[in-house]
């Protein structure tokens, strides 16, 4: 009689070492790939608006003016030789009578073609008065000052009359 010799079977071949480092592998990359995937989408948004690129925040900005504003530098008025040295946020104001010696200094602010002047030193009756006009420059060079309000009245009287550019 032939005996037949039986094979026990097993559930699954058994796997060699190989395999299992190379599935393993596998599972991880696939993990870091998604891991990494939800970070970097959690980096680009910031409370669910998206980052912007550092030219696009460039181009959002306001532009920097790189040409001086046409009322900036230094003018003569016509009324009486008083001289009004303007930049973009302050002026100087000298008066030509030896009474005033000190100049007068100040803040300036400007909004499309309106000019608001702040004595900061320098006058004591317009000290903090702040003093609004529209300015309006001339081909010939001149500037103009129309008065919107001012409750200064010596600078009022100065403002009002045409400027000069020295």
């Amino acid at each position: 009689m032939v005996v037949k010799s039986r094979k026990k079977r097993s559930s699954g071949s058994p796997k060699s070492p190989v395999k299992q480092f190379a599935f393993i592998l596998i599972l991880l990359a696939i993990l870091s790939v998604v891991i990494g995937y939800f970070v970097l989408k959690s980096e680009d948004t910031e409370e669910g608006l998206p980052v912007k690129t550092t030219t696009e925040a460039m181009q959002e900005e306001e532009p920097v003016l790189d040409v001086e504003p046409a009322y900036t530098g230094t003018w003569v008025s016509n009324y009486d030789g008083a001289i009004l040295t303007m930049n973009r946020f302050s002026f100087t104001l000298e008066m030509p009578s030896v009474d005033q010696k000190a100049a007068i200094k100040g803040e300036l602010s400007v909004v499309k073609n309106v000019l608001t002047f702040v004595y900061t030193t320098g006058s004591e009756s317009c000290h903090g008065e702040e003093g609004h006009y529209q300015f309006t420059l001339e081909d010939n060079g001149d500037i103009f000052f129309k008065l919107i309000k001012d409750n200064c009245k010596s600078r009022k009287a100065r403002m009002e009359e045409s400027w000069f550019r020295l």
